[in-house]
């Protein structure tokens, strides 16, 4: 699996809380998309992410995502 991570040019993030983590991700790969649904921690993501070109979303725990092709489709 580390092969692969290595190899991505796309990541998304799921319920990604409030960003932290991934706002310590050293390499931002060109296309980064992140969902959260609790509604504090998807303002505090959006303040730490956005900035670094995540596309965000809100979204509650529900099987479809909430990204249409064009979002991802961008480089950052």
């Amino acid at each position: 699996m580390s092969e692969r991570l290595a190899m991505a040019t796309t990541r998304l993030n799921v319920q990604t809380g409030s960003g932290e983590v991934l706002a310590r991700t050293a390499k931002f790969l060109p296309k980064m998309a992140a969902t959260e649904s609790w509604p504090p921690n998807l303002a505090r993501a959006t303040t730490l992410l956005h900035p670094r070109g995540v596309v965000i979303r809100g979204h509650p725990d529900e099987p479809s995502l909430p990204f249409a092709d064009e979002d991802l489709s961008a480089t950052v």
